[in-house]
């Protein structure tokens, strides 16, 4: 006697009825990948994941690359245990991971497994870069701002750069895609340094000569808020959590503490004569302040805004930065052509790296392998491989280059010329 599919499948469900089976449930959501945030094309790169079953099944986990590839299912593991499996990326860019799990709930007189799948985790994000030997080594485009623009900033997706224009008063808003200015944002008087929060939506500056933070909303642009601070603001820069932004006051020697929940100043931190700039380590713990009249260094516990450490610098440091490890910070002395590269694992200057005339600002690629320094009177960047600090390459830009910042994927550096009044855009 002959049956038909369908007639198959509704004995299978009847017997699997019959036996009177308890409802198996899908494993927990896992958390978001472990893994690096930064890496290079071709790179064999690890990530982990983790969750448990309410049943106490072992877990298969699949994970989704970014890149349009998903892994193929682990093989089972008991819950708890951790997974971990490599993946190699072709391309740059950034990639958004995730993962989910199933169980090896069996159907006994099947022999066959019926898991259930738990739903995606929240994405771990990746920003790939070409190659562990290559940098953006060359200008391959110029594009024209206001007048006398001084600093820089992207935001965290790439899309736009925003520059700074010191005597036009205003903001020029660049998309990266094609290298166009497509907004002019009207900000007060004098503005300076600048910075995103890290999730993006909005932007802060440091408007040097009206003692005030435009902060502008990037989803259309917007003025939304000018916060009163200290007198000559010049150096901004944001936890990694965004919860807080840190202006430094150059006239009042101290340091703003802006809540970003509601734009308050709710601290004020004395800190060394004349600050400049300032950083946050990436892993949110300290803060590093450039301190150009005292000479020196200032370390902010976060925490609870204290200073905890004072170090020498050399002679009018001006920037400050931190390789994305938070485990060394870089200080351009503007007034000795040279860098200085303090351990942070005991505040220690450990190497000295002499630049170009006039060293001004300065930024790491995401990768952590070079950092970018302008030197304003020799027309050109220096590049320091962070391995052994050496100086590999000095690359010739616009009239009096000012600030410079990395693109988040490391594909590109822009570079603000002041007496040019444009940007040049580095590649490979």
């Amino acid at each position: 006697m002959k049956y038909s599919r369908t007639s198959f499948i509704i004995i299978i469900l009847f017997l699997f009825m019959l036996t009177g089976c308890e409802e198996n449930n899908p494993p927990e959501t896992p958390s978001p990948p472990i893994g690096p945030s930064t890496g290079f094309q071709n790179e064999s790169l690890s990530f982990s994941a983790v969750t448990t079953d309410p049943d106490g099944d072992n877990i298969s986990y699949q994970f989704d690359w970014g890149d349009g590839n998903l892994s193929t299912w682990s093989d089972y593991i008991p819950g708890g245990d951790t997974i971990t499996i490599n993946h190699t990326y072709a391309d740059n860019g950034i990639y958004e991971i995730r993962v989910h799990a199933k169980d090896d709930y069996r159907i006994s007189f099947l022999d066959v497994i019926a898991g259930a799948v738990s739903g995606w985790s929240a994405e771990h994000i990746i920003t790939i870069s070409a190659s562990t030997s290559t940098y953006p080594n060359h200008e391959i485009a110029t594009v024209s701002v206001g007048t006398s623009p001084l600093y820089d900033g992207a935001l965290p997706n790439g899309e736009y750069v925003y520059v700074t224009n010191y005597y036009s008063d205003n903001v020029s808003v660049i998309r990266t895609s094609d290298n166009t200015v497509v907004n002019t944002i009207t900000v007060k008087t004098g503005p300076a340094h600048i910075a995103s929060l890290p999730n993006g939506e909005y932007i802060y500056v440091a408007n040097h000569l009206s003692g005030n933070v435009s902060v502008i909303r990037t989803s259309d642009n917007t003025v939304v808020d000018n916060i009163q601070v200290g007198t000559g603001p010049h150096g901004v820069t944001s936890l990694p959590d965004g919860k807080y932004v840190y202006i430094t006051n150059y006239n009042d020697h101290n340091v703003s503490v802006i809540r970003t929940s509601d734009n308050t100043v709710v601290d004020n931190i004395t800190v060394g004569s004349f600050p400049k700039h300032i950083t946050s380590l990436p892993n949110g713990e300290y803060l590093y302040v450039a301190n150009q009249g005292s000479e020196d260094v200032s370390v902010i516990r976060a925490s609870d805004n204290t200073v905890v450490k004072t170090i020498p610098a050399g002679h009018w440091p001006h920037s400050i930065t931190s390789l994305p490890n938070s485990e060394y910070v870089y200080v351009v002395n503007e007034g000795s052509d040279d860098i200085y590269v303090i351990r942070t694992s005991d505040n220690t200057v450990v190497n000295i790296v002499y630049v170009g005339y006039n060293p001004k600002d300065i930024t790491s690629l995401p990768n952590g392998k070079y950092v970018y320094v302008t030197n304003r009177y020799s027309n050109s960047v220096s590049v320091i491989r962070t391995s052994d600090n050496t100086v590999v390459d000095n690359i010739q830009v616009g009239n009096a280059p000012h600030g410079v910042t990395s693109m988040p994927d490391g594909k590109y550096v822009y570079v603000t010329n002041e007496y040019d009044n444009n940007v040049s855009v580095i590649g490979y």
